[in-house]
């Protein structure tokens, strides 16, 4: 009874870890942490209540119980840390879970193969031999699950190499032609509609496995029955409807054909025409989809020609209403992105650009962090290049302008459904906007202020094209406009608040000791910093010339386009010019014209300082007067002024 409650409080610690870090690996990079990071002390007193060799032992003596699950996801996360004194017992219960029920706990057997990989050196050679029996004969007999297959082969080729310093071509052909025999016998499983059998799709796998490490063609009879099943599958979108049961068959004759087609390229310029078709069912499963996704990636990455029509495809599953989906399709497209065979533009940035507004919060932050991972290792110009192009995109103004970010000929045909003139439309784009104001430095945005004195030279000779989404983009302008006038001196900031930090953390070690640049190289730094600030000042007076006029141009332009955006249009105008007023305020004291700057500038000092002491007096009398029995209150107060 002792042993189970201790079970239970260690299961208990374990999903308390889970939950703090959001993630099934948390409580394993809480004990790699352990000794050097200090904020993480309630999860690392629960990792090491748990990392000890008694409480080890009573994790083990559950894995018999009916607390077994639980027992091997724990085990399955701390084998890496911890040894057994006999882990010869993992592969006894094993052989005992199959016996009884192969098919009822796919789960706990995925998690067992975790711990017998962790702890491989460590069996006896008589308990390597008996698994390596175990695993061999699920193999054969096709007995294990669709999902562990690969899993448990290349568990057989490690013990083998472990065992014989090398693996055994006889055991692998061995293997090939059991399951090519059984492939060949129950043909009819396969090729029927209306009958699902598991072992056969097993075996099929299990075929692919050993052809491809032997390097063999594999066999015209059962590439001509896989390929005329994909064949039927996309010539018609209501085989899939009709027939039950039929996704298992359908990913797995994907992955299969896809293994051989990085092969043979005359293979692969054959199925991806009928993958393809099948990308662009309307009501197929999402695991199909998944499936689909990623073997294109991976025939892109030794077929890009063939592929290449086909990732268009693959972009446009970001937008799928399937969550998995979407994050499948994100992390194939992030992993091609950063292998150069994608690149980031057009409709492939703006797609993901409109992840960061998904109704998942997973998934928005999967698309922050991969357009962050581009802009840290690939392309640092990114945002600052595409800020403002993206504002021509999302109201579909891309037409009436150039754009290098974003290829007419890739976007014009496909209208963005951020568009559009109602409040929430305007909600969603400045959320995007946010970001963008967020990862790039305050230099480079200051600096994009140039493009007022464009666009007013635009309006001024009547080549702003005048139409509904003209009207929106000219908003959206004013948005970033106020955003970008706003992160004056803001990086500087962030540098003091850091360093004040770190110098007010006593626990903090002492950085290590650099040697730091030479003095020559100091001087060209500040020297070139200092240029670049007189260049964004330089630009910030010309926007400040212009901006009285501008703000006329825009006025009428919205009053003959969109009359109904005048509010909102007066109210963006307001927040720049208070911005810029603010910010800036030894270029606007002085700048014309001059009532106007200095209405601003005395504003914002009222704003400050708040209403003058006798304001403040006689606001407090007016308001007694109009209460019960303030006559008295009024006079005291009048005396006083006097």
């Amino acid at each position: 009874m002792a042993g189970a409650v201790d079970c239970y409080l260690f299961a208990t610690d374990l999903v308390s870890a889970i939950m703090l870090f959001y993630l099934f690996g948390a409580f394993n990079h809480a004990v790699d942490k352990a000794n050097t990071t200090r904020s993480s002390k309630p999860m690392i007193s629960s990792a090491e209540r748990i990392l000890r060799q008694k409480n080890l032992t009573i994790i083990e003596s559950h894995i018999t119980t009916v607390n077994c699950s639980e027992a091997w996801i724990i085990l399955s996360i701390i084998a890496s840390k911890m040894k057994s004194r006999n882990p010869d017992v993992v592969i006894k219960t094993m052989s005992e879970i199959l016996q009884v029920d192969m098919y009822n706990s796919p789960v706990s057997l995925q998690y067992i193969l975790c711990v017998v990989k962790a702890w491989l050196d460590d069996f006896t050679r008589a308990g390597l031999n008996h698994l390596f029996k175990i695993l061999s004969d699920l193999l054969r007999t096709g007995s294990t699950t669709i999902s562990l297959v690969s899993d448990v082969y290349s568990l057989c080729c490690a013990i083998k190499e472990k065992s014989d310093g090398t693996v055994d071509e006889n055991w692998i052909r061995g293997i090939r032609d059991t399951t090519l025999e059984y492939l060949l016998h129950y043909e009819s499983h396969y090729t029927s509609l209306h009958m699902s059998n598991e072992r056969f799709l097993i075996s099929l796998l299990v075929y692919a496995e050993t052809c491809t490490d032997l390097n063999d063609r594999p066999n015209e009879k059962i590439m001509a029955i896989m390929l005329h099943y994909l064949a039927r599958v996309a010539s018609d979108e209501r085989l899939i409807l009709q027939q039950t049961d039929q996704n298992r068959k359908i990913c797995v004759t994907i992955v299969i054909l896809s293994r051989f087609a990085l092969r043979y390229g005359s293979l692969a310029s054959t199925i991806i025409a009928d993958f393809n078709k099948i990308l662009k069912f309307k009501n197929i499963h999402e695991s199909i989809i998944c499936t689909l996704i990623t073997s294109f990636s991976d025939l892109c990455k030794r077929h890009t020609s063939l592929v290449d029509s086909s990732i268009k495809t693959v972009i446009l599953q970001l937008s799928s209403r399937y969550i998995t989906v979407r994050s499948v399709a994100l992390n194939n497209l992030n992993e091609l992105i950063l292998q150069d065979y994608v690149k980031m533009r057009g409709r492939v940035l703006l797609n993901i650009l409109k992840l960061i507004l998904d109704e998942d919060s997973q998934i928005a932050a999967q698309a922050l962090y991969v357009i962050q991972l581009y802009v840290h290792t690939k392309n640092e110009k990114l945002l600052k290049v595409s800020l403002l192009e993206c504002v021509y995109v999302f109201n579909n103004y891309l037409q009436y302008a150039e754009s290098d970010m974003f290829p007419a000929s890739e976007i014009d045909d496909e209208p963005c459904d951020l568009a559009g003139n109602e409040q929430g439309d305007f909600a969603k784009r400045n959320q995007i906007y946010d970001f963008f104001v967020e990862n790039i430095d305050d230099l480079s945005l200051l600096k994009l202020l140039k493009n007022v004195n464009k666009i007013n030279a635009q309006l001024t000779q009547r080549k702003y094209v005048e139409c509904s989404a003209g009207a929106g983009t000219l908003l959206d302008l004013l948005y970033i406009f106020t955003k970008m006038v706003s992160v004056k001196d803001r990086d500087k900031a962030r540098l003091a608040k850091a360093a004040a930090s770190g110098a007010n953390d006593e626990d903090a070690p002492p950085p290590p000791p650099e040697e730091g640049p030479s003095p020559s190289k100091k001087s060209r730094v500040k020297m070139a910093l200092q240029q670049n600030e007189q260049e964004m000042i330089t630009i910030v007076e010309k926007m400040i010339a212009v901006y009285h006029g501008f703000e006329g141009q825009v006025r009428a332009y919205i009053a003959e386009v969109e009359p109904g955006l005048e509010p909102l249009v007066e109210q963006r105008l307001h927040e720049f010019a208070m911005a810029t007023a603010q910010h800036f305020r030894a270029l606007v004291e002085f700048a014309k014209p001059m009532d106007f700057w200095r209405g601003l500038l005395k504003a914002l000092d009222a704003a400050r300082d708040g209403p003058s002491p006798r304001k403040r007096k006689k606001t407090r009398a007016k308001a007694g007067s109009d209460s019960e029995g303030s006559d008295g209150d009024e006079a005291e107060e009048e005396m006083d002024e006097c």
